[in-house]
């Protein structure tokens, strides 16, 4: 496997092929080690692969992630739970990468993987349906990685949905942004976890690759009834791998209107229900972060406070 990193490495420094350029797309406090292990699996098979691992603010991120996707023939997007409800957001990264490549008509794959499904991301918008140009992408054949299967799926992937020529406008990226390109390539095959970390969260490589497939489920959220204090109980399970939670409160249903009302250890918290008048939010929900490693879970199901006080003393038939 070294010597074939290696001559991907080597690789990187001309695009020969056009029919073996790709980019990848990702969420990335979602589903950073899916799409590295996908990398990995195509730079192996000899495909010029590229994926940016940087902070999305770091230099001339904008142009070159532009340039790279009218540079490459093929175009995955890799969807795990979670992944488009940001697009809400029309300046959000992976919305406009998307957007941009099926503006360019290129050949968009979605990969799926930990149980993406299109339906159940849509349900966060209205009229279920996904915003802008992401919408689109629904309409594009996908392929699904399951993680047993996942060298099978590859095969899948590279046989029938990245091997049949295309016939697409290819925009060379400047010459300019050859050395930010091949850095970034770069710290994409070298980006291993150290195993004393790995080890901290009960993680090992995975059998395909030398990263783990890992992710964080999301948790499940739950209300209790106001206390005599008027405060009502929020109370979240456990999420394998976690380090941290967010909890989140907003006044309506809109995935725009929440704002941070926890973070921390616990997976409890008390809050005043909107009838007491302390109050404006009505809706919460809570996701898991492991800080350590830079992921983090979707969020969770959302629980709606109640609109009236809970009845009390006895009723006289």
């Amino acid at each position: 496997m070294r010597e074939s990193i290696e001559t991907a490495r080597e690789s990187t420094e001309a695009m020969v092929d056009p029919d073996k350029a790709v980019f990848i797309s990702y969420r990335r406090k979602l589903s950073p080690f899916v799409a590295r292990s996908i990398f990995e699996n195509l730079t192996n098979h000899g495909y010029d692969v590229f994926m940016d691992v940087e902070s999305l603010d770091s230099g001339n991120f904008e142009t070159i992630i532009l340039h790279q996707i009218a540079a490459r023939t093929h175009f995955l997007a890799v969807l795990t739970p979670g992944s488009l409800e940001p697009t809400s957001e029309s300046g959000d990264w992976l919305r406009r990468e998307i957007e941009y490549a099926i503006k360019l008509k290129r050949n968009v794959v979605p990969v799926m993987a930990m149980g993406f499904e299109f339906g159940k991301e849509a349900e966060n918008f209205p009229q279920r349906k996904l915003p802008g140009g992401v919408e689109a992408l629904r309409s594009f054949n996908g392929i699904d990685v399951p993680h047993n299967y996942f060298d099978d799926a590859m095969r899948k992937l590279r046989e029938r949905f990245l091997k049949k020529p295309i016939a697409i406008a290819i925009t060379p990226a400047p010459d300019i942004e050859f050395t930010d390109v091949k850095r970034k390539i770069r710290k994409v095959m070298n980006l291993v976890p150290d195993q004393s970390i790995l080890s901290t969260f009960g993680l090992k490589p995975s059998p395909f690759s030398k990263i783990p497939w890992f992710t964080l489920k999301a948790p499940t959220l739950s209300m209790q009834q106001p206390n005599l204090l008027l405060l009502s109980s929020l109370k979240w399970t456990t999420v394998l791998g976690a380090t941290s939670y967010v909890l989140e409160g907003s006044p309506t249903s809109s995935v725009l209107g929440y704002t941070e009302l926890y973070k921390g250890e616990k997976t409890e918290f008390s809050v005043f229900p909107v009838f007491s008048g302390f109050s404006s939010a009505k809706y919460f929900r809570v996701k898991g972060e492991n800080k350590v490693l830079s992921v983090e879970s979707p969020w969770s199901n959302v629980v709606t406070d109640p609109e009236d006080p809970p009845v009390t003393g006895i009723s006289h038939l």
